[in-house]
């Protein structure tokens, strides 16, 4: 269930029942910006519940940029980042471009 309190169920994941890492791997997108198996693997913990594990602690850093505790998964948000670092090249080399978007925060 999501959430937002509305009782809707979310489909994670949808499409990709059963696939293995190596099918993943094998993408367009993932051959195309030559991500390594480790950084495939990566983005997909974080297409998950994990993604929490991720971001709170880096969201919940003291003022002085210090961390409480020891980040509980470097090596993957390290592998994240370049994953995204890759793609992002190879979507500024296609030409394209971002589309401006407006996004609306609550406050």
């Amino acid at each position: 269930k999501d959430n937002t309190g509305s009782g809707a169920m979310l489909i994670q994941d949808k499409g990709h029942g059963g696939m293995m890492l190596e099918a993943f791997c094998k993408m367009p997108q993932a051959e195309k910006s030559r991500l390594d198996k480790h950084e495939v693997a990566a983005l997909r913990i974080y297409t998950t519940s994990s993604f929490r594990c991720i971001n709170d602690p880096l969201r919940n850093q003291r003022s002085n940029g210090a961390q409480e505790d020891p980040y509980p998964l470097p090596k993957t948000t390290r592998f994240i980042y370049e994953a995204l670092k890759k793609m992002r090249a190879v979507h500024l080399e296609s030409g394209s471009r971002f589309k401006p978007r407006y996004l609306w925060r609550g406050l």
